[in-house]
């Protein structure tokens, strides 16, 4: 007689957002983004120089970089050149995501052969919504994300220097002190400079302003004690918002959606 065992859940793909191979032209820059689902960035030519919260890398030709969920990220070419970028980002429930947060790999030809497949693939489901193209990405990318989590962390340079030494500084203290109301003259005296200085270093890296930055962390605590069961109100009050219309209004704008919203969607 068998007796069937269960198996748990520890990895599954539950949305693609976007899918794209695309060539960045030379001075390319995006500001930044926080959002609620995973991303990948994969370098197929040139360089990026990639901020992910406190963090600051050049990625170069066969490296990747995992964003996990409510990272604050944003890219530039790196070098003076154009440079080829594979993204694809997605929302996933299970512990198997675990080793990949805070995570930069690099790919072997054929590793790089799968995800250029599955860029292709998400992105002629996303035009055509064929429902078996999804399901077989979404099986494609969970067997995809099991291989590469046995790989070896990959030792990649980081920006500890100038600037760059001067933003992962901001943005430590900008999460330590989340909790609090600061102006940008308090920050820059945390950071033991100047406020032009962190203005500069932001300017370099993010091109989002050090008070929206600090809004944007804000958030990402909120929406987190939202889940928790805490009231807007009470997280307007543990965050020191001004009013809690205000926390409203900047809740909406970093998450596009009410907080009452966002807490019936994570339920959903």
């Amino acid at each position: 007689m068998y007796t069937p065992v269960a198996l748990s859940e520890q990895l599954r793909i539950t949305h693609v957002v976007t899918a794209f191979d695309e060539v960045r032209p030379k001075g390319y820059f995006f500001s930044g983004e926080m959002h609620d689902f995973w991303e990948i960035a994969y370098v197929m030519e040139g360089a990026i120089t990639v901020t992910a919260d406190d963090r600051v890398y050049t990625l170069s030709r066969g490296q990747m970089i995992f964003h996990q969920p409510m990272e604050f990220h944003s890219l530039r070419c790196a070098g003076g050149k154009p440079a080829r970028v594979l993204v694809i980002s997605f929302a996933a429930v299970g512990e198997g995501m675990n080793p990949f947060r805070r995570r930069v790999l690099e790919l072997d030809f054929d590793e790089e052969a799968e995800l250029l497949r599955l860029v292709e693939i998400f992105h002629d489901f996303l035009n055509n919504r064929q429902e078996m193209q999804g399901a077989r990405g979404q099986a494609l990318l969970e067997a995809f994300l099991w291989k590469l989590s046995d790989k070896p962390l990959h030792t990649v340079e980081r920006h500890t220097a100038g600037d760059g030494k001067l933003y992962e500084q901001a943005m430590r203290v900008l999460n330590d002190h989340c909790r609090e109301a600061l102006s940008l003259s308090d920050i820059a005296r945390l950071c033991n400079t100047s406020e032009s200085s962190l203005k500069k270093a932001f300017a370099a890296y993010s091109h989002t302003g050090v008070m929206h930055c600090f809004n944007s962390i804000k958030i990402r605590l909120a929406a987190r004690l939202l889940t928790q069961g805490y009231s807007a109100a009470q997280v307007s009050e543990q965050l020191s918002f001004s009013s809690p219309s205000y926390f409203h209004v900047v809740f909406r704008r970093e998450m596009h959606c009410t907080p009452g919203q966002y807490v019936q969607k994570s339920r959903s």
